[in-house]
């Protein structure tokens, strides 16, 4: 642009020169045309001036021209986010009226549950409430036989637990002791080393309590449970056992849950702790049936009963004491409780 302005300034320049020497032939031999000569370099110097102040404004303008084209481009991207900003706001209250509604429906059938497992918990606590067509939990075969024994255990008893002690008679009448007690008439429930008991050629069982003495002949052998070094015995007799003032079944522990006390080994307390107590090294957990205890060992292998306040005290598991050690391991009967009822008081009642 600059270069055509110039272009054209000389141009006039050179015409205003020639118009200058047709008037006047011979300017070498007047002044005057010395001074249209010097008129017309200022002419151009005015005009080279006023194109170059042209070409400064045109910049100008043209840097103008770029700055609001990026302005109004920015305010068109402006606009657009704006847009999309609008439709995004328009989603998100659509989205949560909609969860709010969600909401309200899922408090509603909320609040109706409660309402119902409020009424069932009540007809739980007040048994009387409850309507005759509400079913209850029927009772387990081993809860039934314990209380139909309940009026035979009026005797004082051993250490809270059992007033007899159990020994095993084998072919050569020697005689061992082991911890057990009497369930049902023809059944005797006993913790032994079972590769020993079985391989002992026993075939006798006597209960004695003080200077009496009562003398069954074994039947069969059912291994209930093994444990470490120990297993549940459940032993069969030939005949029925005559109850009497001493000689009576113990009952069973039937519930899944442990209790928070009462525990009783050999007339002393026994207390549930961590599990982590009882780790060894080459197992870190216990078993579903086994739990760790602190107290009350005093022989190699005892019973242990549940005892609380006006009810009939309850086997419910047993220990292998081991002196040195602070914490024992409990063996549970309760995960046995199926097979113990499925021999001892079988559904068909034979």
């Amino acid at each position: 642009m600059a270069n055509k302005i110039i272009f054209s300034g000389l141009i006039v320049a050179l015409l205003q020169v020639a118009s200058a020497e047709e008037a006047n032939p011979e300017p070498y031999m007047n002044d005057a045309p010395l001074t249209i000569y010097v008129d017309a370099g200022k002419e151009i110097d005015q005009f080279l001036s006023l194109a170059k102040s042209i070409d400064g404004k045109l910049s100008v303008l043209g840097d103008a021209l770029e700055s609001i084209t990026q302005k109004v481009s920015k305010l068109e991207r402006r606009e657009l986010r704006n847009q999309q900003t609008r439709r995004m706001l328009v989603e998100v209250k659509a989205t949560a009226e909609r969860m709010s509604a969600e909401v309200k429906a899922t408090e509603e059938r909320c609040t109706q549950k409660v309402s119902e497992l409020e009424r069932k918990l009540e007809d739980l606590i007040n048994p009387q409430t409850k309507s005759s067509a509400v079913a209850t939990r029927p009772k387990r075969r081993a809860e039934l036989a314990c209380e139909k024994t309940h009026g035979l255990r009026s005797a004082g008893i051993r250490n809270n637990t059992i007033p007899y002690i159990i020994n095993f008679v084998d072919d050569y009448a020697d005689s061992r002791n082991r911890d057990g007690v009497l369930i049902e008439k023809r059944f005797v429930l006993i913790i032994a080393m079972r590769w020993s008991f079985l391989h002992s050629n026993i075939k006798k069982l006597k209960f004695s309590f003080s200077n009496r003495i009562v003398s069954k002949r074994i039947k069969k052998v059912h291994t209930v449970g093994e444990y470490f070094l120990d297993s549940i015995i459940l032993v069969e007799l030939d005949s029925d056992v005559d109850y009497n003032n001493w000689l009576y079944p113990t009952c069973l522990y039937t519930s899944e849950l442990n209790p928070k006390s009462g525990l009783i080994n050999d007339g002393k307390t026994i207390q549930i702790v961590k599990d982590s107590k009882c780790y060894i090294p080459y197992s870190k957990k216990l078993s579903p049936s086994e739990i760790c205890v602190y107290g009350g060992c005093s022989f190699t292998d005892n019973l242990v009963f549940l005892v609380e306040e006006e009810t009939t005290p309850q086997l419910f598991g047993f220990v292998h004491c081991n002196d040195y050690f602070e914490y024992q391991t409990l063996y549970k009967v309760f995960p046995n409780l199926d097979f113990i009822e499925n021999i001892v008081w079988p559904k068909n009642g034979n």
